[in-house]
């Protein structure tokens, strides 16, 4: 039996569904919000994880990282953008 038809996924979880490598950044506006946001909720959400620019990665804190953030405001959901960190190094390539 194949991999496939044992339905067995070994891709690292860190490499898949939520947390797959993107290839490119996204800007996007005037998101739509399932549910309700309470209106008193205002702010910026920021998340950074991992994403290798080669795709892969033997550990989620090797490699390269991506920067996620939706600005809340009045109950709705103003913007969503991503932010790739690869090119971005601190001192002495850090």
């Amino acid at each position: 039996m194949s991999l496939l038809e044992s339905g067995e996924n070994h891709t690292p979880w860190h490499l898949r569904d939520n947390w797959e490598p993107m290839q490119v950044e996204i800007t996007s506006t005037d998101l739509r919000v399932d549910g309700v946001i309470p209106p008193e909720l205002n702010g910026l959400y920021v998340r950074t994880g991992p994403n290798p620019a080669s795709g892969t990665s033997p550990h989620w804190f090797f490699g390269d990282g991506m920067l996620h953030g939706v600005r809340i405001r009045d109950g709705k959901a103003e913007w969503y953008a991503s932010k790739d960190l690869s090119h971005h190094r601190g001192p002495a390539g850090v």
